[in-house]
Order: structure tokens, then sequence, then C-alpha cells
């Protein structure tokens, strides 16, 4: 939760109120895109906790890239629209001041698209009981978030947060998929 709203503190203190708002806009709309993927995981959740207990590796493996391809098609379904009509949602939602909004909502939209080509990772590590792995590399994410932040926003604003968010995703993502290869032997990701 800390990671998720960084950028927004973060940037409410190196930066404007308007431009606050305007990249809150772009972190709300870029944010439906984990829709699918949040929904897909709360139900697998159970499933995986029950394979690996059954010690079932193949099918759990399978489930973890068929939920992976799943997650990515809602995902990039979702961005694609954001990219071809991006400047247009956010002008008939928010009016004409935030249709640059949309350029954030882009950036933050690679980071949802990263997080579904990964897959379930944080849902797999949590559920076969390597929750301490989860907190590690979420908190390595939230170092690279606050640096990056840090050094971003004073020289770039909300593009600059943008980045750094989709950077700590990046960071965060490949650390739990290394720390799941690791322990488990299991790959989530759609490939």
């Amino acid at each position: 939760m800390l990671n998720a709203v960084t950028d927004l503190l973060m940037l409410g203190i190196l930066s404007t109120p308007e431009t606050v708002g305007i990249y809150k806009a772009a972190v709300n709309i870029s944010g439906v895109l984990a829709f699918g993927s949040l929904s897909l995981i709360a139900v697998i959740m159970p499933r995986i906790a029950r394979l690996y207990s059954e010690k079932s590796t193949v099918k759990l493996q399978s489930l973890l890239q068929q939920s992976a391809r799943m997650m990515l098609l809602f995902t990039c379904s979702g961005a694609l629209v954001l990219f071809t009509a991006g400047e247009l949602i956010f002008q008939m939602l928010y009016g004409d001041g935030f249709a640059n909004a949309a350029f954030y909502a882009k950036i933050l939209s690679i980071g949802h698209v990263i997080i579904a080509f990964f897959g379930p990772l944080a849902a797999t590590l949590n559920m076969t009981g390597f929750e301490k792995l989860t907190i590690r590399c979420s908190g390595a994410g939230f170092a690279v978030n606050v640096l990056l932040n840090l050094l971003l926003i004073p020289q770039y604003g909300a593009t600059g947060a943008a980045l750094a968010t989709l950077c700590s995703t990046i960071t965060w993502n490949i650390l739990m998929f290394a720390a799941l290869k690791k322990t488990t032997s299991l790959r989530s990701t759609a490939l």
C-alpha cells in the first residue's frame, strides 16, 4: 500500500497541488488496468496453496502460466484503449485540463503490463510460505521508488514520479521472479 502511494506523497511534497491532482487522475485511471488481475488472483490463491501442499508442481506451473496469460490479456486490452484514446478519456472524465494526465497514465500502464506479464508472483510466494521474501522484494521496490522519486520529481515533476513508479515495479517483479524460481523452481510468467 505504501509503495502504491509513495509517488503521490512525494509529488505532493516536491511539486504543486495542480500537478498532484492531474497525476492522481492518471493513477486512478491506470489503476483500473489491475482490476482483472486482482480479481483473478483472488480466485486462484487457494488453488495455489492446495497444489503446492499436494506437491502438484506440473499443475501449479500450468495454473500460474495460464493465469499470467489471462492477466496479460486483460491488462494489455485496457492499456491499448488507454494508449489509443487516453487523452479523450481524461477529457471526458475530468475535463480539458486533464488531457496531459494520459501521458502519465501511459507510463503507469506499462508497469501494469509488466506486473501482468510476471503473473501472480506475490500471491504465489505468499501461498507457498515465502511471505518474508514478498516483503523483502516489495521493500526493495519501495526503496527504489523513494530514491528515484527524490531524484526525478524535482527535475521532471509528474513524469519523474511515473518513471520512478515504473522502475520500482520492474525492480520488485524481477526480484520476486528470482525469489520464486529459487525457492520453488516455479515460473509465473506468461511465457
